[in-house]
């Protein structure tokens, strides 16, 4: 049953190190620039989405670690098994939501910054 995701865990430490070390600051960038922008985070979700296979592509170029293998998906649904063509995505899908989120706290952040320095009476007691 686990034999699809073998791939996967065969190599996690370097996947996470690559997603952790190059896609992060890439993420925290892209999230920093939509709040300076002062746009919302609807195109961080594209952002991460091209940052994920980004990442997972410099993942398998360095470190020969196959976090897509597109010839295992192929065969999968070439065979009529979509579930477990599915369940070769998860590494995938684990990258998005690592950087998604990354990009949405650095998004968070920066805008709260903004808007404190640029409106600091919503954050003041007042005088009464």
């Amino acid at each position: 049953m686990l034999a699809p995701l073998q791939p996967l865990f065969a190599n996690w430490t370097i996947w996470l190190a690559v997603t952790l070390l190059l896609g992060g600051p890439a993420a925290y960038a892209s999230g920093r620039a939509l709040a300076l922008g002062w746009r919302s985070f609807a195109p961080g979700i594209g952002y991460s989405v091209i940052l994920s296979a980004a990442t997972d592509f410099l993942a398998y170029a360095l470190f020969e670690t196959p976090v897509i293998p597109a010839g295992a998906i192929f065969d999968r649904i070439v065979d009529m098994d979509p579930l477990g063509s599915l369940v070769l995505l998860v590494g995938w899908a684990a990258t998005f939501v690592i950087l998604g989120l990354i990009a949405y706290a650095s998004w968070t952040l920066t805008r709260r910054r903004q808007m404190t320095r640029q409106y600091p009476f919503l954050t003041s007691a007042g005088p009464g």
